[in-house]
C-alpha cells in the first residue's frame, strides 16, 4: 500500500509492504539482479516513510521498520566475495563442520549454508540499525550482527559474534590447531567432570567501512 499526501507544497509518501513467498532468488532474477541469498521461506514487512513524491524516492531520506525471517537457504560467497558478503566469508565454520560430517556439498554450492535468518532493523534518515542484532543460524555456527548501515553513504559500523557449537568428542580448537593429541586430552576431561569445558566458543569481530570493501577487525 502506498499514501501520498501534500500539504502546502510539503508531499510525504508512506509505503507498507508484506512479503511472503518461498526461494527469494526468483525475485531478484525477476528485477535483473544476481542473488546473493536462497530461501526455502521467506516473511517479511516494511514501513517506510520519505518527505517527497512517490518516485522521489532516495535513501538519504527514508525512515521506517523492516523486518524479514528466511529459513533453509545459503548466503552465496564465492571465492570472489564482493561487498558485504565478505563479512561472512570470513569464517566459514559451515565448511568444517560438513567435513565432520562426511557431507561435501559445499564443493559444488557455492555459499553459507543457513537454517534460520532474522532481522528486524529500524532506518532513521536512511541510517539503518540492526537492534535486536540480526540473527543467522547456521548447522554448524551462528552469526549476530549488531550496529547500524549508512544505507545513502554505503558504509558499516557493525559488531559481528560468532558462535561454534563444538562436539564434545572433537573439539575445534584441537581441529584448528592440527593436534588431535589435544582433542583427545579435552575429551577426557569433559567425561571426567561430566559436563563440557568447551562446548561453545565464540569470536567476536568490528567490521567497518564500505559496502564494496569493509574492514574487518578481530576484537
Amino acid at each position: 500500500q502506498l499514501h501520498w499526501q501534500e500539504r502546502e507544497g510539503h508531499p510525504s509518501s508512506y509505503l507498507e509492504l508484506a512479503l511472503e513467498g518461498r526461494n527469494v532468488e526468483g525475485f531478484f532474477k525477476q528485477i535483473g539482479k544476481e542473488a546473493p541469498i536462497t530461501s526455502d521461506r521467506v516473511l517479511g514487512n516494511a514501513a517506510l516513510v520519505w518527505q517527497d513524491h512517490p518516485h522521489e524516492f532516495s535513501a538519504e531520506k527514508v525512515s521506517g521498520n523492516l523486518n524479514l525471517a528466511m529459513s533453509e537457504g545459503f548466503l552465496k560467497t564465492p571465492d570472489e566475495k564482493t561487498g558485504a558478503l565478505r563479512l561472512l566469508g570470513i569464517f566459514n565454520a559451515e565448511a568444517l563442520g560438513r567435513r565432520l560430517k562426511l557431507d561435501f556439498s559445499d564443493l559444488y554450492k557455492s555459499g553459507i549454508g543457513y537454517d534460520s535468518l532474522e532481522m528486524a532493523a529500524s532506518i532513521d534518515s536512511g541510517r539503518m540499525r540492526f537492534e535486536p542484532p540480526m540473527k543467522i543460524k547456521g548447522p554448524s555456527s551462528s552469526y549476530e550482527i549488531k550496529g547500524m548501515t549508512d544505507l545513502s553513504k554505503q558504509s558499516l559500523d557493525l559488531n559481528m559474534s560468532v558462535t561454534l557449537p563444538v562436539t564434545s568428542n572433537v573439539p575445534l580448537a584441537a581441529l584448528m590447531l592440527g593436534a588431535p593429541q589435544v582433542g583427545g586430552a579435552v575429551w577426557l576431561v569433559d567425561k571426567l567432570l561430566g559436563e563440557p569445558l568447551s562446548s561453545i566458543t565464540s569470536v567476536d569481530y568490528r567490521v567497518r567501512g564500505s559496502w564494496d570493501d569493509p574492514k574487518v577487525e578481530l576484537k
